[in-house]
């Protein structure tokens, strides 16, 4: 999802806020790894395409959001266990409310990311191993804390400066319908690689995460073409530049050269999201893809080959693939059952 705020700041200002935000949260969690680390750094630089720091109050608010999604979400799935029909039925109520919301709510992106991994980890977990829920949930919440404290010190040390007022133009609402039949959509494209993942104890999580983002891609891209892109922005953009910074990684093998490294692409990345231009949220969404791939997979997790990684990518790519197809299923059907409806009627 691409998440880049108006700012009247220099473009260049802002590239190297989120260059020394990003390389600085990648570098802290590869040398203290937590249990899914690899979220903080992604959650960091949503956060630094904003044209302004969280306030206090705000971050707060996102924290409880999280706390909510996270281990509500635990609670409701576990007591749920025992009792597999419904714990299916409870999956997919938490996607559609967790979409519904997304698109009435207005809140803050983080946390709706909440509400993303509260909805696609949490029923897996629970199923695998009570304990890894809470643990999961805990984790999730720690990766909120420590990216806004990375991205507060990136907004500290490289202050923002406007140089003029933001002009935000018109902004056009949906109708209540549209909302609703987004939701849906959104819903049925997401629920039966869910309900595959909880029956099947799937345990690499990363796929119903990334199908999760995608889902929503495509439903807040406007049109199925539109979000055809992000998707393909996410995976060349975002699977090329891994591999090329796991060469990297292999030819200088040190966590200097791996700060410096990637500090250089992540500024070369902004550039391309801040300075105006076409492509600026295809290079925004191809971020994410390449923040979480090369946070999960390149240093001290489970990827120490070029094939394992090629492997990850296969996965993902897989992920997005599913996503594409169901949606224009999902389109198909409810574009075949108005047909049936209006010759009924006529």
């Amino acid at each position: 999802m691409a998440s880049i705020s108006p700012s009247t700041e220099a473009p260049s200002r802002r590239a190297a806020r989120l260059a020394f935000g990003g390389a600085l949260a990648l570098l802290f969690t590869q040398l203290f790894p937590w249990k899914l680390s690899y979220v903080c750094p992604l959650v960091c630089v949503m956060l630094l395409q904003e044209a302004k720091p969280l306030s206090l109050r705000l971050g707060a608010q996102i924290l409880g959001w999280a706390a909510l999604w996270l281990f509500g979400a635990n609670v409701l799935y576990q007591l749920l266990t025992p009792m597999p029909a419904l714990l299916l039925l409870a999956a997919a109520g938490g996607l559609l409310v967790l979409f519904r919301w997304t698109l009435t709510s207005g809140v803050h992106l983080l946390a709706v990311v909440a509400g993303v991994l509260s909805t696609t980890v949490m029923p897996i977990m629970a199923v695998l191993e009570p304990s890894f829920g809470w643990l999961s949930g805990a984790a999730m919440w720690l990766n909120f804390l420590m990216a806004m404290l990375f991205a507060w010190l990136a907004f500290t040390v490289i202050p923002v400066k406007l140089r003029g007022a933001v002009s935000h133009g018109q902004t056009q609402s949906l109708s209540v319908e549209v909302q609703r039949q987004a939701a849906n959509t959104m819903t049925l494209t997401l629920l039966p690689l869910v309900w595959f993942a909880v029956m099947s104890g799937l345990t690499n999580i990363l796929i119903p995460i990334f199908a999760a983002f995608f889902a929503m891609e495509l439903g807040s891209a406007g049109s199925y073409q539109q979000g055809k892109k992000m998707l393909i922005a996410n995976l060349v953009m975002g699977g090329g530049g891994t591999v090329l910074f796991y060469e990297l990684m292999v030819i200088f093998p040190h966590p200097v050269a791996l700060a410096l490294a990637a500090a250089f692409v992540l500024l070369f990345w902004a550039r391309r999201i801040f300075y105006p231009g076409p492509t600026a949220d295809y290079w925004s969404s191809g971020l994410n893809g390449f923040v979480v791939l090369i946070g999960s997979a390149l240093y001290y997790e489970d990827v120490s080959t070029v094939g394992d990684l090629i492997k990850r990518l296969s996965q993902i790519f897989l992920a997005a693939l599913y996503v594409w197809l169901m949606y224009r299923v999902v389109e198909m059907g409810r574009y075949y059952r108005h047909c049936l409806t209006a010759s009924r009627d006529g």
